[in-house]
């Protein structure tokens, strides 16, 4: 697994989907693309969130990220995971 540099991300991006790359901004967990697709490739993000137990309780709110799960949507996401 290698790791890409916003730029060559963004160069990337345009190689493949011919357009301009959505803001890299917040941070984007894990990006996946499936080039298995007919039509053209799908683009998948990943938004981590880790939850500790205390006692009967979870260490933060159920819901975090979900506000930025669906800003990834909204940038042209074809699929999101929280």
């Amino acid at each position: 697994m290698s790791f890409a540099s916003k730029e060559r991300i963004k160069e990337t991006w345009n190689d493949v989907f011919n357009e301009l790359c959505p803001p890299l901004q917040p941070e984007i967990d894990i990006i996946l693309l499936d080039c298995q697709s007919e039509a053209r490739p799908r683009l998948r993000a990943v938004e981590i969130k880790y939850f500790e137990r205390a006692g009967e309780r979870v260490s933060q709110s159920f819901y975090k990220g979900i506000e930025q799960s669906l800003a990834l949507l909204q940038w042209g996401f074809d699929n999101v995971a929280l």
